[in-house]
């Protein structure tokens, strides 16, 4: 289970409303940070959680990203 992520001294949000969370990685291994930035983006959707993730586009990228894409990422 991830962390909650803290919330900056002065904003504020609707009771209940998670903040969203933005990931970025320049790799685009399936075997390595590509693989981890997915499963985070996954688990933070799970959570109910808005995510964006940004990656340099490329085929490999493509690829390995796409899934998450299905999954609300």
């Amino acid at each position: 289970m991830l962390a909650p992520v803290r919330e900056f001294e002065g904003t504020s949000r609707p009771s209940g409303d998670l903040p969203s969370v933005h990931l970025y990685t320049p790799s685009a291994d399936p075997s390595g940070m590509g693989v981890h930035m997915r499963c985070l983006a996954e688990e933070y959707v799970r959570q109910g959680r808005h995510v964006t993730l940004m990656y340099w586009p490329n085929t490999n990228a493509e690829r390995l990203f796409a899934p998450a894409a299905d999954r609300g990422v």
